[in-house]
């Protein structure tokens, strides 16, 4: 007997359940019911999956710092409340448009933390990249002067 039985219908809605389409091992219901299940179970008492995935995300983002070195690949900051993942080639926002909603991390994650086009900058290299398009820790001097601001 395989060990896990494909049951015939959902026990919630009686629809016909199929293997990889509507239905996970898990569950005695299909994908839909047990979306909505989850759902409700979160809305009757939401504290406990709050808790749940903001410890989750601060054990995620301690992972993904230590993968890339667990400082900045600049200046050496190594507070992990001013550390960020960098994209090295400047395509952050194109990225981001690409991956769902803010799941930059566990996209790291999935895919082996890939040292090739990332790096962890602090908050002030980063955005100092982001606007002069290099940091200030580097030896050229930075403009005194902006064209804008005149």
């Amino acid at each position: 007997m395989p060990a896990h039985r494909t049951p015939d219908v959902c026990h919630r809605c009686r629809a016909p359940l199929i293997r990889g389409q509507n239905w996970t091992i898990k569950a005695k219901r299909c994908k839909a019911c047990n979306a909505a299940r989850s759902k409700e179970l979160y809305h009757r008492n939401p504290a406990p999956r709050r808790a749940y995935m903001k410890q989750y995300y601060k054990n995620l983002r301690a992972e993904v710092l230590a993968a890339y070195g667990g400082q900045c690949a600049c200046c050496g900051e190594n507070h992990v409340e001013f550390l960020n993942v960098d994209h090295v080639d400047g395509t952050g926002a194109a990225h981001r448009r690409t991956v769902p909603g803010n799941r930059i991390l566990q996209w790291l994650k999935l895919r082996g933390f890939p040292k090739d086009g990332f790096q962890l900058l602090c908050w002030n290299c980063n955005c100092a990249k982001g606007v002069y398009g290099r940091c200030p820790h580097e030896s050229e001097p930075l403009p005194t002067s902006f064209p804008w601001a005149a």
